[in-house]
């Protein structure tokens, strides 16, 4: 009697990405942004992919893989576990949470004033929904079931300390919240899958169907011992090195634009470079890839000493360096 063949499914996302609570639902945005590149990469396929190996762009797709958008399973992914240390994990357990994706509405003066563009979460969404100069998107998720943990706290390298960021003006002015980032998040089941493959569906913004892939398991390169996984990398990265991400995250100003009301003032995190103490406790987290056009740029040392975080093949020895920060957004 032959066993049927089990994996775990777990999707990664790194770069600019916004989370959006709905109900017991979740959304994963992902702009269009100047000089960002939006794509979607597998380690392999039952079918020849290489477009998706080598890392697909996202130019407007809803991204469906089951059964995480698919099946309803209970509370909201973006459960935020209670954060106990405040600005910075103070045991592993804290390390994991998705608190360290921040909130936009800890900072802003009107809570209200953190609300998405309503549009950008329809099915299909309007033509018009990015008329008058808003912000378009080059891929959209809806998470009906799993758990978004953070997977990797911004640190400029990988065995320095995490430090906290400050969120204030683009010409500074008061500290309006204060936490450590995350740079990497991963959404993952909590029970294995039993099959050969996960089924990878792209759809137009009209819900037409484009690209449908197998995506088969390979050994985890980290997790259970022995287990096969099914790792999908999900990426929103900048297509030059930023230099000074670690200092300042300028391309959180990308954020703003997704939101019902874009005039307001636009906070940004800036690195707490006074701070005396900081966490030396990491998430456990595999490597991610980042397609090899955007290698060359991200793996170049930054005007501050700092390097690219990821590495264009999964299996390499990764640099490090903070890139662009992600946010929870309310929803409309």
């Amino acid at each position: 009697m032959t066993l049927a063949a089990t994996f775990f499914l777990r999707i990664f996302f790194y770069g600019l990405v916004a989370f959006v609570p709905e109900g017991d639902d979740a959304f994963v945005l992902l702009r269009e942004a100047p000089h960002h590149t939006a794509f979607i990469m597998v380690e392999e396929c039952v079918d020849p992919c290489p477009e998706f190996r080598e890392g697909f762009p996202l130019q407007g797709y809803d991204i469906e893989v089951a059964p995480f958008t698919d099946t309803d399973s209970g509370p909201s992914p973006l459960l935020r576990d209670p954060v106990q240390g405040g600005e910075l994990p103070m045991n592993q357990a804290e390390a994991r949470s998705l608190a360290w994706v921040p909130e936009l509405k800890s900072f802003l003066g009107n809570p209200q004033q953190a609300q998405l563009l309503k549009c950008y979460l329809e099915y299909p969404i309007p033509k018009d929904c990015f008329d008058a100069g808003r912000a378009k998107l080059a891929g959209r998720m809806h998470a009906l079931s799993g758990n978004f943990k953070t997977c990797k706290l911004a640190q400029k390298e990988n065995n320095d300390p995490v430090y906290s960021f400050q969120f204030k003006g683009y010409w500074g002015g008061p500290n309006r919240h204060e936490q450590a980032l995350a740079e990497i998040v991963d959404l993952t089941l909590s029970t294995a899958i039993t099959g050969d493959f996960a089924t990878l569906v792209l759809k137009d913004f009209e819900g037409n169907e484009k690209y449908r892939i197998k995506v088969k398991p390979s050994s985890c390169l980290d997790g259970p011992p022995n287990a096969d996984c099914v790792d999908i990398f999900i990426g929103n990265m900048p297509e030059k090195d930023p230099g000074n991400a670690y200092v300042i995250g300028s391309h959180f100003t990308h954020f703003y634009d997704l939101l019902k009301e874009n005039k307001q003032t636009k906070f940004l995190p800036y690195r707490n470079i006074l701070q005396n103490t900081a966490a030396t406790i990491q998430p456990v987290c595999r490597r991610v890839p980042i397609p090899d056009s955007l290698a060359a740029a991200l793996k170049k040392e930054s005007h501050h000493g700092a390097k690219s975080a990821l590495t264009h093949t999964a299996t390499t020895a990764p640099e490090s360096r903070s890139v662009c920060p992600m946010v929870v957004l309310d929803p409309p």
